[in-house]
């Protein structure tokens, strides 16, 4: 819940910023549209409290609950795009009224352009190849638009709403069809115990482990690909393995 807070926090303040650049000039109206107390409310009223300091401008929270929060969403669509009035949400119902308001096909705001966009080896949650990562990161170079950019606000919203269902195990329980999946120990991108928790519940599935492989496999060392692809050749029909 927090994360997801904080992210629909994320989404409107980024706007703000790059919209005035001496933002504020006036008081400043956070609309959070869901009652007092819920989450979004108490991370509204410190995010003002610490704005308000740091600013040394007014900024009051208004409560607008109703229509999960569909309500709240569209004041702060409607409202003068002038910086005086953002608004603080949860990511799930923030992306569904964005989409539903016709916004589905903008892009979830975020700094980089590309995951490898002045990126460095050190530190990066891909791989812990340096001859590959330095490869893809030569070829975003030469040609940017090969690069993943950030998702739009559809894709955020059927991302969250499927999240939501994969949670529950009796979706895992209904799958039939066969199933892999693989999950790398070091990834900062998904979470690696959830995949585990999701394939645990699989009934014609399994799920491996790969230890110290991060997020893209593939991309990865040969000592964590070649247990990638020892796993896939015994599981897909008609290899030696199955």
């Amino acid at each position: 819940m927090k994360r997801t807070v904080i992210a629909a926090v994320i989404l409107s303040l980024s706007t703000v910023f790059a919209a005035a650049q001496n933002w504020p000039t006036k008081l400043v109206k956070i609309i959070v549209p869901f009652a007092a107390g819920a989450t979004p409310d108490v991370v509204a009223r410190l995010i003002a409290d610490d704005l308000q300091t740091k600013l040394d401008q007014a900024f009051i929270v208004e409560n607008r609950p109703g229509a999960s929060g569909n309500t709240g969403t569209d004041a702060v669509a409607k409202a003068e795009p002038d910086g005086g009035t953002i608004g603080v949400s949860i990511g799930g119902p923030l992306a569904r009224a964005v989409r539903l308001f016709g916004g589905g096909g903008g892009y979830v705001p975020r700094k980089d352009a590309h995951e490898l966009a002045g990126r460095t080896f050190l530190g990066n949650p891909l791989t812990s190849d340096p001859v590959r990562f330095t490869r893809n990161a030569a070829i975003l170079d030469e040609d940017p638009d090969l690069g993943l950019g950030p998702p739009t606000i559809a894709w955020a919203d059927a991302a969250l709403r499927l999240m939501k269902q994969f949670t529950n195990p009796a979706y895992a329980n209904r799958i039939r069809q066969p199933m892999l999946l693989v999950a790398a120990g070091r990834d900062e991108v998904v979470s690696t115990p959830a995949i585990e928790e999701f394939g645990a519940h699989l009934l014609a599935g399994r799920h491996l482990l790969v230890s110290g492989a991060k997020h893209e496999l593939l991309q990865e060392l040969d000592v964590y690909r070649s247990q990638f692809w020892a796993a896939f050749d015994a599981f897909v029909p008609g290899t030696p393995r199955y």
